[in-house]
């Protein structure tokens, strides 16, 4: 019998998590905890977040009994089997847990534990009179494997350990002015009751001076603390976004197409509001409070009794600040959800702007962008409501304060127990107050925004690198250069199966077609080799050694691969080809790069370019057609000189005369590598040693060009129609 606990919210923490959340706040309530990359993981999840089916498939994963029920609304109320996973609208998920006489409790991950009337329930989750939902109940569940997340103290410290010079010089800096601005209070005491009350003006002209040097020290130590803060924010700016980019490149391929620009652009954001956190939030608020005890301290030796009024008024304030931050969590939220909507929308109109004009799509993609845009301003201003609450609330709170204050001791004064100098030393304290109590409130709010962003970016820190450490290396494998699948199939979701048990050799040596309709499981073959999943079923040994076993980064470097969907950095065009690349022998160099232009045939264009292979392209460089693009794309793989070439659709985009030229160059580049050529064109594909025909994820036929033929099936098919599937 598993106990059940309060139910326990989460946020979704990217525009297609709801699935997965759910299960995970369920577990919670029957008292497991499970992490989110691992139920993303069983769901199959992508940038379509999950079906029906994967949810109800992860559920059985992890020991539930899974039932998907079409229902109406009094069925599953009569059934009492709260709470249930409900499919809520077009496209999201949310938990029902309760119904009243008028409304349904649902945890929505994306807005919160809401009450919506049943109308509106019935809107957003009927479909022809009914609804969908999964029922859950726990069987025998898997051990809770939620793993310990890295705290904000502990990422914050990570950094700031390396700085401590830096650190140690703004921390004395901020001592000398609290110390310099202690001393003022006391000394405009003395100005009123020494000074002042025994007209001694030679002591005022030196208690001035001396007050005057104090505001000297005080501004050249702030100038100084914030040159030190800048210098230090910048290197921690660099090294945490450095660290970001330097881990997500070395997160797995399938988690990375999960996210969308906007997903990334807002953990950077993340990354710059800690950063600002770490260097100047924090320990100025270390100080602040510092200031506060101290001030504090004086004042109850001056009076207790001012001291209990100032302290009283102040804890109030405090608590109404800190119930006004409790409701901006929701808010915080949702802006940083539609921020990361506004920047995929904008990023999609930039990058097909052509299609958008063609299609007349302008007005379409405009409203859009205005309805993203229109909401995070309502989303702003109810956030601005809060603040203005929270603002009005505690400005009253301390001008009450204040005038509780100056009312008390001005009664002191008058009852003379306080001297008219303790009088203006108390208010000099007061006001002095204000400032680091604000800044404490500001703390906690900088608190509570810091940690949200620790969640988004602990979710990319916390991921497991995609070689591990143990894994061999291809290059220092010596057996022959074959590809062998053995019994492999792999499906992108629970359900529909993109490769079903294959079973194929891509021989050392020989050049290996695969043919099919769009849609066959070629490019997901391919995939495979190269590591781009690992949730396939069966094994693929490369050189005789599992992949499994081996780092992807040498698969890669061992493999030359053109994709359909090859790309061009903004770079020269010898940045494009050859990299970074550093070799002994200059000469070599220029031998291998000179023969991946002649063999794709990119020469031909280079050489009319005034700056020949130093012109740049891509984003930023000047206009190729698709290509000249396709050739630069194939010259790149020809330059590794690779045992292994993989070359997907690699001419779909040059002329006949292009593509006959590039494919007799390649004739002898062929000899002595294993080949693997996927493409339409029969042109392309007859002169293979071997030719693999697929379709619906299967192999179903193979032999050479004549020998399939003969046979008249499926490759009879494909050349009577010239291989033009599309």
């Amino acid at each position: 019998m598993f106990r059940k606990n309060r139910f326990k919210f989460r946020y979704q923490k990217d525009r297609m998590d709801c699935g997965p959340v759910c299960i995970q706040m369920i577990s919670d309530y029957y008292g497991k905890k499970y992490d989110l990359n691992f139920l993303r993981e069983i769901c199959n999840y992508g940038k379509q977040g999950v079906t029906i089916n994967s949810l109800k498939g992860a559920a059985e994963k992890i020991g539930y009994d899974a039932h998907v029920i079409k229902a109406g609304l009094d069925e599953i109320n009569d059934l009492d089997l709260f709470p249930y996973i409900l499919h809520w609208g077009n496209d999201h998920y949310v938990i029902l847990l309760k119904f009243t006489k008028k409304s349904a409790v649902i945890a929505d991950p994306g807005y919160g534990i809401l009450s919506v009337s049943k109308e509106i329930f019935k809107k957003n989750w009927y479909k022809n009179n009914k609804g969908v939902a999964v029922v859950l109940s726990p069987a025998e569940l898997l051990e809770s494997n939620e793993p310990k997340r890295t705290s904000l103290f502990g990422y914050t410290s990570k950094y700031l350990k390396k700085h401590k010079k830096e650190i140690l010089k703004i921390a004395a800096t901020l001592l000398i002015i609290n110390a310099l601005t202690f001393l003022l209070p006391f000394i405009t005491q003395k100005i009123f009751d020494d000074g002042i009350a025994h007209t001694d003006k030679k002591m005022i002209y030196y208690l001035i001076l001396s007050q005057l040097f104090i505001y000297i020290g005080i501004y050249l130590s702030e100038i100084y603390r914030n040159w030190i803060a800048v210098k230090l924010g910048g290197n921690i700016s660099i090294e945490i976004i450095y660290n970001f980019f330097k881990k997500l490149i070395k997160l797995p391929i399938h988690f990375l197409e999960t996210k969308v620009v906007g997903d990334y652009n807002q953990r950077i954001q993340d990354s710059e509001k800690i950063e600002a956190f770490m260097t100047s939030q924090s320990i100025t608020s270390i100080f602040s409070m510092l200031t506060i005890i101290v001030y504090l301290i004086v004042m109850s030796i001056y009076n207790f009794n001012l001291f209990f009024l100032y302290i009283s008024i102040t804890l109030v304030s405090v608590a109404v600040s800190l119930y006004f931050l409790k409701k901006r969590r929701l808010y915080d939220y949702l802006i940083f959800k539609e921020k990361a909507n506004i920047q995929n929308l904008t990023f999609e109109i930039l990058n097909g702007i052509t299609e958008v004009k063609l299609n007349g799509l302008e007005d379409v993609k405009l409203n859009q962008w205005k309805n993203y845009q229109n909401l995070a301003l309502k989303l702003n201003v109810d956030l601005a409501k809060i603040g203005q609450q929270q603002y009005i609330s505690f400005s009253a709170l301390n001008q009450i304060k204040n005038l509780s204050i100056t009312l008390v001791s001005s009664i002191l004064v008058i009852d003379g127990l306080l001297s008219l100098g303790e009088l203006l030393t108390i208010s000099f304290i007061v006001g002095q107050l204000n400032s680091p109590i604000d800044q404490l409130i500001s703390f906690f709010r900088d608190v509570q925004d810091s940690k949200l962003s620790m969640e988004r970016i602990s979710e990319i820190e916390d991921q497991k690198d995609e070689d591990n450490e143990k894994d061999a290396n291809l290059k220092e494998v010596e057996n022959e250069n074959s590809i062998i699948f053995r019994n492999v199939s792999f499906s992108y979701n629970s359900t529909d199966r993109v490769l079903d048990n294959i079973n194929i050799e891509i021989p050392e040596n020989k050049i290996t077609a695969i043919v099919g309709a769009s849609g066959s499981g070629k490019t997901t073959l391919i995939k495979l080799i190269l590591k781009f999943y690992e949730r396939y079923s069966g094994d693929i040994f490369i050189k005789g050694v599992n992949i499994k076993n081996v780092t992807s980064a040498s698969i890669r470097k061992s493999i030359g691969t053109v994709m359909q969907d090859g790309y061009l950095f903004s770079d020269t065009i010898e940045g494009n080809i050859a990299g970074e690349t550093i070799m002994d022998n200059e000469e070599e160099y220029q031998a291998l790069k000179q023969m991946a232009y002649q063999l794709s045939n990119a020469e031909e264009f280079i050489s009319r370019l005034p700056l020949r292979d130093q012109t740049k392209v891509g984003s930023y460089g000047i206009n190729l057609s698709g290509g000249q693009e396709q050739r630069l794309i194939i010259a790149r793989a020809l330059f590794k000189n690779p045992d292994f070439l993989i070359l997907d659709e690699a001419t779909s985009a040059l002329d006949t005369k292009n593509e006959k030229t590039i494919h007799n160059n390649l004739k002898l580049f062929f000899k002595n590598k294993t080949v693997l050529i996927i493409a339409h064109r029969l042109s392309t594909v007859r002169n293979a040693d071997n030719i693999i025909v697929m379709d619906h994820g299967k192999v179903i036929e193979q032999g050479e060009h004549r020998e399939l033929l003969d046979k008249k099936n499926k490759y009879y098919e494909l050349v009577k129609n010239q291989l033009e599937l599309d």
